[in-house]
């Protein structure tokens, strides 16, 4: 798909991955998997406000990323999912940093695509 992003990879991205700050989330609190995640912290983290914070840890709990905290309303912990995804969840960490760039454009070509396919269907409509 993308030169210096392995064809696995960049289809798990465009398939799994529905932004870059989900991306980014994704990669920050399976790198600290012991700690409880709120809004709060993770928006200082992120630098991002409380309420986009607050709807990635939504979003990444029906992903079954992250699992609401027993011990603290409206915390989370994260998930650990299968050995597989796992394992490419440590590939896209590895390659993300070194292919910000290429990553972030993959990602945001997808959500234009959806964004021209959704006028599209509305021009259509209204016809």
């Amino acid at each position: 798909m993308t030169s210096s992003i392995p064809d696995d990879i960049a289809r798990f991205v465009l398939v799994s991955i529905p932004s870059v700050p989900y991306l980014e989330a994704l990669l920050l609190v399976r790198a600290e998997r012991d700690r409880r995640w709120d809004a709060s912290t993770l928006a200082r983290r992120l630098y991002l406000g409380e309420r986009a914070a607050s709807a990635l840890l939504l979003e990444m709990a029906a992903a079954q990323v992250m699992v609401a905290d027993p011990a603290k309303e409206g915390g989370f912990l994260y998930r650990a999912g299968p050995e597989a995804l796992e394992a490419m969840y440590d590939r896209v960490a590895q390659h993300y940093p070194k292919h910000l760039v290429e990553m972030t454009n993959l990602i945001h070509a997808k959500t234009a695509k959806k964004a021209h396919y959704f006028a599209d269907i509305f021009r259509l409509r209204r016809k």
